[in-house]
């Protein structure tokens, strides 16, 4: 007797625990999917529903704000889901927001995202439609993938081609790649770049120096520009150099007009002495152009050579002669004593 009330005690407990348990499930599922409190419908049009199915989640800002309560085909080209949120986020979803397909994580269920739009809108209410934004299906996906393949190709053959010009052409590309002297040429190039940069460097750092001397009140050349007495000095001695090289000048100019003058008047008579020349007047044409007078030249010419000859001969006659022999004899000595002692 006592055990059967114990059996029928723990039966009891079974059920009521079993049966607490199934409530409280139904209660979170319900929670989950919105089944209990208040809610708010409102709708969607779209021309694929991708998979979706009552049931799924909706979410708003990545939060589970509500679920699908059904789906309807209005047309062969138009779906209409009807989504159930809940009402607490009524404030925050507003009539401009827009409504797309996605799915939850990579592999997961498909699911309805409501995104906020652009500017300001009134709340929504119970059963208004908000707008759509169609995501492109998996065919058209394969489509652009396959289409983005061959593109692909094509691009991996050009260059390819492009390689292959590069490693057997003569262009500028393999002529950097192959020749060591264009290399060589480019390191000295940078080398002497990078000189060119450190002397810039260099010289603006001599410039800032001599500008903070000016800022500083220091130097030459801040006296140059503020000293009012180095100034004035300065304005003097360009004036006084400005007179004096005035003054050079002109003098320089009328000298060099006097030359001008005398060289103009030098061509002149040397172009009347070639007039004279050419045409055959005065000594000097005559002695171009008059036979008569170059066969004189020519008779006076062989007459010196014949008279010169002839004193050679007369020179040689007195060296032999008896009263005359012992003054060459000395001659000749002399001028052979000189020679030894290195005397001109």
């Amino acid at each position: 007797m006592k055990r059967e009330k114990l059996s029928s005690v723990r039966l009891g407990l079974f059920v009521v625990i079993g049966s607490l348990l199934l409530i409280a499930g139904i209660y979170f599922v319900g929670a989950n999917k919105s089944l209990f409190g208040s809610n708010i419908n409102i709708s969607t049009i779209f021309t694929n529903a991708g998979g979706l199915q009552a049931g799924n989640n909706v979410r708003y800002a990545g939060i589970n704000v509500g679920t699908v309560r059904d789906i309807v085909i209005i047309s062969d080209s138009t779906v209409r889901l009807d989504l159930k949120l809940l009402n607490r986020v009524q404030p925050f979803i507003r009539k401009n927001a827009v409504a797309s397909l996605s799915i939850d994580g990579i592999v997961g269920s498909a699911l309805v995202n409501i995104t906020p739009g652009n500017g300001n809108a009134p709340v929504i209410e119970d059963g208004d439609f908000i707008e759509a934004a169609e995501l492109p299906g998996t065919a058209d996906l394969i489509a652009t993938l396959g289409s983005t393949n061959e593109n692909i190709a094509l691009f991996a053959r050009d260059l390819l081609e492009i390689s292959d010009r590069v490693k057997s052409g003569p262009g500028t590309v393999n002529l950097l790649l192959q020749d060591s002297t264009v290399s060589t040429d480019i390191r000295s190039l940078v080398k002497n770049l990078t000189q060119s940069s450190m002397l810039t460097i260099s010289m603006i750092q001599r410039l800032n120096t001599t500008l903070g001397q000016i800022e500083k009140q220091q130097g030459l050349l801040n006296r140059i520009i503020y000293d009012t007495v180095v100034m004035s000095n300065l304005k003097e001695l360009s004036i006084s150099l400005n007179e004096s090289i005035s003054g050079k000048l002109d003098s320089l100019m009328k000298a060099l007009n006097q030359t001008g003058t005398n060289l103009q008047e030098s061509t002149s008579k040397f172009d009347t002495l070639l007039d004279d020349i050419k045409y055959g007047g005065g000594p000097i044409g005559d002695l171009i152009y008059d036979d008569t007078s170059a066969q004189v030249i020519k008779n006076t010419l062989k007459n010196i050579e014949q008279g010169t000859a002839r004193f050679n001969e007369d020179m040689e006659a007195l060296q032999h002669n008896f009263l005359l022999r012992r003054f060459f004899r000395k001659q000749r000595k002399d001028s052979l004593k000189a020679s030894r002692n290195g005397k001109p």
